[in-house]
């Protein structure tokens, strides 16, 4: 009684014999070592041998590497195989997904559709990397049932990043018909894809035929390009203006003008008098006090206001009461061969600097406030000056009680 084995090969035996070599051969394409034919070369492989006989799988081994072409021929020509489990193992490992598992995974995900990109060539994308996953996920499990369902798993994945990964409004469209599948999800974004296409053309030539008149900024202002630089003042140097308008020129003339004025009146007025420390003077002919300050301009302050002061004269100084002392115990006043009193009657700054004319357009005659005549003064000698005052050593000696 034969038992269901013997049957079962019986069945085989049969089965093989019905199939002649040749027709086994033409499971068998050739492979070049590329790994997108990577997948479909194995399983041609396995299905020939598992409709061959043991005598004809030698035979059929021998076929498959007359099949390899290329790099493939190359890399299995320097090994020796005795099964095809053998070459089959070889094969993976040369020419199989350089990429780990997690990094398809990964670029199947970030999958996106580029602005110059149209759906189909983004849809070729998809299926290249879910292809890659499915390989990767065949020749890693044997076992049948596991398999269906990573696969089935790997196509609904593929199936959302194509959807999501489309330009918004072709996304929204696919996602209202909800397709099933990624083969469905691509005929559908292309469809739409042709539709707005469509409508981009005929708005384009709408456009065309009654074109908008160009929009004119308004506020902006026109700048004048053969408009003159600005003028640069030879005075001070700063821009906009010339040197006949310059501010600071006519500043600075009137500016020398009263230092000039204001010197002149007080070596006019002042006459011999030298700024002293703070006296007070009564004069017998004026019936009131004179403030001698330390001032630049030798003014007299009479009751609260600023006046010019008196000149001094020699009648003046002929009713002082002196008294004879010697020369030597007073405080005198020296005065050289060579000085002029009226140069000590100048403010401090105009003696050493005496006003300048700056203004190169308006040149003026300065005088100098040493060559200033002196209208009051009277020439000093032995005839003019009363013979109390006069000293061998050019002193004038005045009572202690003057001489404060």
């Amino acid at each position: 009684m034969s038992t269901k084995k013997d049957v079962e090969l019986r069945s085989e035996s049969s089965m093989s014999e019905k199939l002649e070599t040749s027709v086994l051969l033409k499971f068998i394409k050739p492979f070049d070592g590329s790994r997108d034919k990577l997948c479909s070369f194995i399983n041609n492989c396995d299905n020939g041998f598992k409709l061959a006989s043991q005598s004809q799988k030698p035979l059929l081994l021998n076929y498959i590497l007359c099949q390899l072409e290329s790099k493939a021929e190359t890399a299995a020509s320097i090994k020796d195989f005795e099964s095809w489990e053998q070459l089959s193992q070889f094969l993976q490992s040369q020419f199989g997904e350089r990429k780990h598992y997690a990094h398809l995974l990964l670029d199947l995900q970030e999958s996106q559709q580029l602005p110059n990109e149209s759906v189909s060539q983004y849809s070729l994308r998809v299926e290249s990397s879910l292809y890659k996953l499915l390989t990767e996920i065949t020749l890693a499990n044997k076992k049948k049932v596991e398999l269906s369902g990573k696969i089935s798993a790997m196509e609904e994945l593929a199936l959302h990043c194509f959807i999501m990964g489309l330009t918004p409004r072709i996304s929204n469209f696919v996602r209202m018909k909800n397709p099933q599948s990624l083969n469905e999800a691509t005929n559908q974004a292309i469809s739409e894809e042709k539709m707005q296409m469509l409508l981009e053309t005929k708005a384009s030539q709408t456009n065309k035929q009654n074109p908008k008149p160009y929009p004119v900024r308004e506020g902006r202002p026109i700048h004048n390009l053969n408009k003159q630089p600005a003028p640069i003042c030879r005075y001070c140097k700063f821009p906009g203006h010339v040197i006949e308008n310059c501010k600071k020129r006519e500043y600075n003339n009137n500016r020398s003008r009263n230092n000039f004025n204001r010197a002149s009146a007080s070596s006019s007025n002042n006459n011999f008098q030298r700024p002293a420390t703070s006296r007070t003077t009564q004069y017998p002919h004026q019936n009131r006090v004179h403030h001698l300050a330390d001032d630049e301009r030798g003014q007299d302050e009479t009751d609260g206001q600023s006046q010019l002061s008196s000149p001094i004269t020699l009648e003046d100084l002929g009713e002082i009461p002196l008294i004879p002392i010697d020369s030597d115990s007073l405080p005198s006043v020296d005065l050289l061969d060579n000085e002029d009193p009226l140069t000590d009657l100048l403010n401090p700054e105009d003696r050493e600097h005496p006003p300048q004319n700056d203004d190169p357009l308006n040149p003026q005659t300065t005088q100098n406030p040493e060559e200033i005549p002196n209208p009051c003064s009277p020439a000093l000698n032995n005839e003019t000056i009363p013979p109390w005052l006069n000293n061998s050593s050019n002193r004038w000696l005045i009572a202690p009680e003057f001489v404060s």
